[in-house]
């Protein structure tokens, strides 16, 4: 309904601009851990508990709901208030690059696709394949070593450190995915790696884990 609104276009996926200011296009705003966001700065209103960052991101006018990011299953809770956020975006999906053999860019630097051997889909008509192309992922929350903190999940395509963010495994050492096309699915881990990580990264080398999400993370160009 976004895109359709938008000319096609997918909605913003790059959370900050600068230190202390969100992206105005971002599709949910805030910091899922616990304490604040470095970049955010100890601003109340983009803490991990804070209603008002469902409320002012660019998709609540198509869905109304402040826990349409929310794992029922994250228990998390700060001062008594439920932490709002347990999923992040495919960062490919109008966001970053990132692991890209040969080349970068960003949402904000779209004279750069040229560079990438991915695609980065920054309209609807780029999703060739919607039902091969994951959009949320359940991102882990360990406290100790947190992945989930913005709302963009990057996915290295091979040319950096592997695992960089960590899927969240409180379902049985299982994540769940959604698709572009509307439809979900359950992957189970399958690396010692992955499954004891106490944070990112964990290698990519031989890693099924790595290898099973990239492979519907996006596409050559």
């Amino acid at each position: 309904m976004y895109a359709a609104d938008h000319l096609g276009v997918l909605v913003g996926n790059y959370p900050i601009l600068s230190a202390g200011v969100p992206h105005p296009d971002n599709w949910f705003w805030g910091y899922a851990s616990w304490p604040h966001d470095p970049f955010y700065g100890p601003f109340p209103q983009y803490s991990a508990t804070s209603i008002w960052c469902a409320t002012s991101s660019k998709l609540f006018p198509y869905h109304g709901s402040i826990d349409v990011a929310r794992c029922p299953a994250d228990m998390r809770v700060v001062g008594g208030l439920r932490i709002i956020r347990s999923v992040s975006m495919n960062s490919w999906i109008n966001g970053r690059s990132f692991g890209d053999p040969t080349g970068s860019s960003t949402y904000l630097t779209p004279d750069q696709d040229r560079t990438l051997t991915y695609r980065l889909f920054r309209k609807e008509a780029q999703l060739i394949r919607p039902s091969e192309t994951w959009l949320l992922i359940d991102e882990d929350a360990n406290p100790a070593n947190p992945s989930i903190n913005d709302s963009m999940f990057v996915v290295d395509m091979g040319a950096g450190p592997g695992l960089a963010d960590l899927m969240a495994r409180r379902h049985g050492n299982a994540y769940g995915l959604s698709f572009t096309d509307g439809h979900s699915e359950i992957y189970a881990l399958r690396d010692p790696r992955t499954i004891r990580a106490s944070g990112p990264p964990v290698p990519r080398q031989n890693n099924p884990d790595w290898a099973a999400l990239a492979r519907v993370t996006t596409q050559r160009n």
